[in-house]
């Protein structure tokens, strides 16, 4: 069964948004799959890149920010620079909301599912290691 969305989730961005939904404490708030016509869209990405936006308690007592940023680190490394990730808040793009720090995962030139699968693989990983 599809997971089901309140917007409407580009195709390509759904398995993507899909397995970083899995992760405990990340909430999407915005993604872009990449498009030729940048106008009348609200934060488009252009074509041939992606973006997802998301943000994670600032707060980590429990070490599952910590974990979840490892994964994705990890995940994100095999593309070799084309795939970054980013604290926003760090970067001045973005305050921190009640305790919420924004992050965001952009790519050039890579599929957001061949990502979703690298970030999933990372996952499976670690937790095949914690048992």
């Amino acid at each position: 069964m599809a997971a089901e969305y309140p917007v409407k989730l580009e195709r390509n961005m759904r398995k993507l948004v899909g397995v970083l939904n899995r992760f405990p404490g990340i909430r999407i708030y915005a993604s872009s799959g990449g498009h030729t016509k940048l106008s009348g869209r609200t934060n488009p990405a252009p074509k041939g890149e992606f973006y997802v936006g998301f943000v994670m308690p600032q707060n980590d007592p429990d070490g599952v920010v910590e974990n979840n940023l490892s994964i994705l680190r990890d995940a994100i490394r095999v593309y070799n620079g084309k795939v970054a990730l980013e604290n926003n808040f760090e970067t001045g793009d973005f305050n921190i909301v009640n305790g919420w720090c924004p992050w965001s995962i952009m790519g050039k030139g890579v599929i957001p599912d061949d990502l979703a699968d690298s970030i999933a693989c990372y996952e499976d990983k670690v937790r095949r290691d914690k048992i």
